[in-house]
């Protein structure tokens, strides 16, 4: 461990596929990073950017800096992050990667939330994201429900147009065959 007046800082890395310039405003993916900026690199045509992710402005970072050992965020994991900035749930949406899941809970009440722009980029950048707007503090088990799933009469809508025959003619059925 080094001493408390050491100048050097921690900072961690995360890995983001891509240069990070695929959007205009693609903050989320270079990342503000403090003193340290992105390292970006190809390799026969692949690129990739290494991001840094400042400890002192976000607490999973500094869980990482300090060792944390338990820590159940891994690559192909499936993750729920409530009330995190945009920045942080990119990072750890770089972890888990294109075979992991992320649901995203952004607090209605936080005075920095994402306009819908930013949120629509970051869902077009990690399309294993999932983002949701709540009530965070207020929030009741039917609230995430109705955010996080679909309502049984829904399903039961979406089984009856998957049947061969009463399904036959339905909207659903047009779009299971629709090509992409």
């Amino acid at each position: 461990k080094r001493p408390p007046n050491d100048p050097l800082e921690e900072v961690v890395y995360t890995l983001c596929m891509g240069d990070g310039r695929e959007e205009e405003d693609a903050q989320h993916c270079v990342g503000r990073g403090g003193t340290e900026g992105p390292i970006m690199m190809s390799y026969l045509g692949a690129k990739v950017t290494m991001r840094p992710w400042d400890p002192k402005s976000c607490i999973i970072a500094a869980g990482l800096c300090n060792n944390f050992i338990h820590w159940p965020i891994q690559p192909g994991g499936w993750v729920i992050v409530v009330d995190c900035s945009l920045s942080t749930l990119s990072h750890i949406a770089d972890i888990i990667g294109a075979n992991g899941r992320l649901v995203g809970v952004i607090d209605t009440n936080n005075p920095e939330q994402p306009t819908d722009l930013q949120r629509r980029r970051f869902l077009r950048q990690y399309k294993s994201a999932f983002l949701v707007v709540v009530d965070v503090k207020n929030a009741t088990l039917q609230d995430y429900e109705l955010s996080l799933g679909v309502p049984r009469s829904s399903k039961h809508a979406l089984y009856m147009g998957l049947h061969p025959r009463v399904g036959a003619d339905s909207q659903v059925r047009t779009l299971l065959n629709a090509p992409d």
